[in-house]
């Protein structure tokens, strides 16, 4: 016999058990209906009859007081129409009869709606002249009365039984409760008797394998599994059995050189003081180090994977999922460009910082998962934004100085302090240029100090882009002349498209871009601004003909205070990076793309939360075209 067949078996005694309850139960809920129709049924129709000829009278009556008022023969044919009616309602009656009282009030009723009937007749009978008012009173409404009351004695007679008959229905419903209950606990307790004892005759293999099994977890490799039988959890047995010679085999051999292998591998890894996290190709957490396992939460193998959806994540799944997913999907190393994309989390030793980075694994040339590396930046977090506040401190501190110092300057080269000769005035000239850039510089520290800590919030209001590329042009439009370089805006796509955004902030964007390419562009050269509408995304984009920026510089151009080497800017530093932080406050991203000696492509997207077209009569307003046929370069953005 096997295993199927002993299953089916132990399940036999549940099965039987709920065929029984069920015939049982349907079959006394089918004979309490049927006993409880059987109770109601004549009586209730007896009642509906009863009211069928007490409405047909009420009818009637109606008829004759017709007919007294005058409309004679509307009352006359109420009258025979109601009458048929009064009839055959009384023969539903005489067919539903119970008892003797009801067959004897039904009798009466007849009796006296005869004679309600002769006293009828004469009263529409127009060859006799003996309507009135007197003879109704007399006759026909004494006559109603007696019939209405003896219809009402059959009515009373049905009501009371059916009464009688409700009050009778819970104790029979107990009745059937009771049999119920003890025919559901008899058939419970002798299938649970009869399942128990075949189950544990079909368990008592798995139960030896069961045991077996952690024995062999404990490092018992001489536990075996001994089951009688030909089913298929004795060949479990044996097979389990072949399987614990096997692992015996294998301590012996010179496998054992592999384990021992492995485990000198996670020692080098726990060796690491940062966490260290080891998904395989599918995304699955196979391996961490004990620097793992002492500050993150939730790590269980195979546990997380990279598409875990449905389950309740940790916090530190967040910062770890985006660079697993491009190690995945790229094979290439992942590393995060500045220390502000370092995630803070909440681990056992408190709050920390870490930058995540990842490197794709490789064994024998073949893509075998990927490695994560939590990198703790929290003390040099801690540094950074202790310098953040001595720049904005020492900036504050300069302002007031440099203020004074500027209307010092300027007073003097008007003379207001007395005469200055030509030499003088040269060298206080020289110092004013200083000092309004040591003032810009000022404002600029100030600035990205305010972005940095969050005190700066956004107006967004609605604006449309093709007005904002047209104020950045003219805003710069002098100072590229000066330059000797032609600024123009290539245009918008679509037209007059409109977004939700604070135009002062993104104006400072732009025009912070567009010093840069100034700056960076010869004399000849030629600078476009253009917007277009891609996905959900608006994208703006400054163009130049300039110098370019050599590669390995293109993902730190961003950072403050960065100037590439070799390269005279006149700036300090800082209008990227204030463009940066604005762009992030916005919710979007900017980028650059440039070749060396080619020029250079900056751009930066904003999530579009509200877009639209201009109203119409904004349309015919001339967009500014490109005058010198430069091409506008898009990005994609995946």
């Amino acid at each position: 016999m096997n295993l199927r067949t002993k299953l089916v078996i132990a399940q036999l005694p549940w099965a039987m058990a709920l065929l029984m309850l069920g015939w049982f139960a349907l079959k006394n809920m089918s004979d309490l209906e049927n006993h409880i129709l059987h109770l109601l049924q004549i009586n209730y129709r007896s009642v509906i009859a009863s009211h069928g000829m007490k409405d047909a009278l009420e009818r009637m009556d109606a008829g004759v007081l017709f007919s007294l008022l005058g409309n004679h023969a509307v009352g006359a044919q109420m009258t025979r129409d109601h009458g048929r009616v009064f009839e055959q309602a009384i023969k539903m009656a005489m067919n539903h009869i119970e008892n003797q009282d009801e067959r004897t009030a039904l009798q009466n009723t007849m009796k006296r709606w005869k004679h309600f009937q002769e006293d009828l007749e004469p009263f529409f009978d127009t060859n006799q002249q003996v309507f009135g008012k007197e003879y109704y009173m007399d006759r026909l409404y004494p006559a109603f009365l007696e019939v209405k009351g003896s219809v009402d004695r059959v009515m009373n007679l049905n009501q009371t039984a059916m009464a009688s008959k409700i009050d009778q229905i819970p104790v029979i419903s107990q009745r059937f409760r009771g049999m119920l209950q003890e025919a559901v606990l008899s058939g419970l307790a002798a299938s649970i008797l009869a399942t128990f004892a075949l189950q544990g005759y079909v368990l008592r293999g798995i139960r030896i394998l069961s045991q077996v099994s952690r024995r062999l977890g404990e490092g018992d490799t001489l536990a075996r599994a001994y089951v009688t039988g030909q089913d298929e959890i004795a060949l479990l047995a044996k097979e389990f059995n072949n399987m614990a010679n096997a692992l015996w085999e294998y301590r012996l051999s010179s496998m054992g050189e592999s384990l021992r292998l492995k485990n000198i591998s996670q020692a080098a890894l726990d060796a690491f003081p940062e966490p260290v996290l080891v998904f395989n190709s599918q995304g699955h957490l196979s391996h961490w180090n004990q620097a793992a396992d002492a500050t993150l939460d939730h790590l269980q193998e195979g546990a997380i994977t990279v598409t875990s959806e449905e389950q309740e994540l940790p916090a530190w799944w967040n910062h770890v999922a985006p660079a697993l997913n491009y190690v995945l999907n790229n094979k290439k190393v992942f590393h995060p460009s500045q220390t502000e994309e370092a995630g803070i989390l909440h681990t056992l030793q408190g709050e920390s910082h870490f930058q995540v980075h990842g490197h794709p694994l490789f064994v024998e040339d073949h893509f075998d998962g990927g490695v994560i590396v939590m990198q703790d930046v929290t003390y040099r977090s801690r540094m950074e934004e202790m310098q953040r506040d001595m720049l904005a401190t020492a900036a504050h501190e300069f302002r007031t100085p440099l203020t004074s110092l500027g209307l010092s300057i300027h007073l003097c080269l008007n003379e207001m302090a007395g005469p200055v000769n030509e030499k003088q005035a040269e060298l206080l000239q020289t110092a004013q240029g200083d000092c309004q850039r040591l003032e810009n510089l000022v404002n600029d520290l100030l600035h990205l100090s305010r972005l940095n800590t969050g005190k700066m919030e956004l107006v967004k209001v609605p604006m449309v882009v093709d007005r904002l590329l047209a104020k950045a042009n003219a805003d710069k439009l002098d100072h590229a002349l000066d330059k000797g370089v032609y600024l123009n805006v290539v245009g918008v796509e679509p037209a007059h498209l409109v977004i939700m955004a604070d135009e002062d902030r993104l104006l400072q964007v732009l025009n912070n871009l567009l010093d840069n390419a100034i700056r960076h562009t010869d004399i000849g050269g030629t600078i476009s601004l253009a917007a277009m509408l891609e996905g959900d995304s608006i994208v703006f984009q400054v163009m130049d003909s300039g110098q370019g920026i050599p590669p390995e510089y293109q993902t730190r151009i961003f950072e403050c205070f960065f100037q590439i080497p070799n390269q005279e800017s006149g700036s300090s530093g800082l209008g990227l990076s204030i463009a940066q932080e604005i762009v992030s406050l916005h919710g979007g991203r900017i980028g650059v793309e440039s070749t060396p000696g080619q020029g250079s492509l900056f751009w930066f997207a904003l999530p579009v939360e509200q877009v639209g077209q201009e109203a119409s009569e904004s349309s015919g307003e001339s967009r500014m075209a490109d005058g010198a046929g430069t091409a506008s370069r898009s990005i994609s953005l995946a």
